[in-house]
């Protein structure tokens, strides 16, 4: 059997103090332990927040950086824009400029010496664009005496230019002139309807018209020496260079 100790001892108190200092040595080792996990536990956690926030500012002042450039290159493509539309604007109004110059040197053109015979030539145009057998012609008031008198010769000028065209002549009735359908006036500033001159030969009782004025020459004009006029009022626009080979984006899809 152990020996007893006898409580009150010497003996017994050596005893019973040294198992308290080694469960107290034991009890502050777990202690450091239990800390140590976790101040460990705590900084891997620390860490991994501040990694998921970092990535979600990364993020979010990525986004903000993307949506700035996009807000710049619109801003820029706007202010591109709004130029362009100002200098398309510009070139417009000075090609209208010069088309109204046009207009107006060709006011009073009824005064002219070599009018009767360009309207001479408009008729017979019209002639044998409409080639009909009855045909009226359209004029303006003004216009109406000096018409008149060249009518005869438009209709043999015509019946000319057909035979020896087809050595045939053609068909046609006296031309008369529509009185009943006059062409507008002649152009003066602030006009809204005006007719700078010319002639419009009709038939089947105004089913078929053949439009041979000025303005309708003009705007003719305009319409197909545009690409000229601009070239003159603001130069030529230089022409890309190409090897002959397709751009990058066609090619590499």
């Amino acid at each position: 059997m152990p020996p007893q100790v006898v409580p009150g001892s010497p003996q017994n108190d050596k005893q019973v103090y040294n198992m308290v200092a080694f469960l107290k040595s034991e009890a502050q080792e777990k202690i450091m332990e239990i800390k140590q996990k976790a101040i460990f536990a705590y900084q891997a956690k620390f860490l991994e927040l501040c990694r998921e926030k970092q990535g979600l500012v990364d993020a979010e002042y990525k986004q903000l950086r993307n949506n700035a450039y996009i807000q710049r290159l619109i801003d820029s493509s706007h202010k591109k824009a709004a130029v362009n539309g100002s200098l398309i604007s510009l070139r417009s109004s000075l090609v209208d400029t010069v088309k109204a110059n046009v207009i107006k040197q060709l006011t009073n053109i009824e005064k002219n010496a070599q009018y009767p015979a360009l309207l001479t030539n408009l008729i017979v145009e019209g002639l044998i664009s409409v080639q009909e057998e009855k045909i009226q012609v359209r004029c303006r008031q003004v216009d109406e005496d000096i018409v008149r008198k060249i009518l005869k010769n438009a209709e043999d000028l015509f019946k000319k230019a057909v035979f020896e065209a087809t050595e045939y002549t053609p068909v046609l009735s006296p031309l008369t002139i529509d009185t009943d359908n006059y062409l507008p006036g002649p152009y003066h500033e602030g006009a809204i309807e005006y007719c700078l001159g010319g002639v419009e030969v009709v038939a089947r009782k105004g089913k078929i018209v053949c439009k041979n004025t000025l303005d309708a020459r003009l705007e003719l004009a305009f319409k197909h020496m545009l690409p000229y006029i601009r070239a003159y009022l603001f130069g030529e626009i230089p022409k890309k260079q190409t090897n002959g080979e397709l751009p990058h984006h066609l090619t590499n899809f």
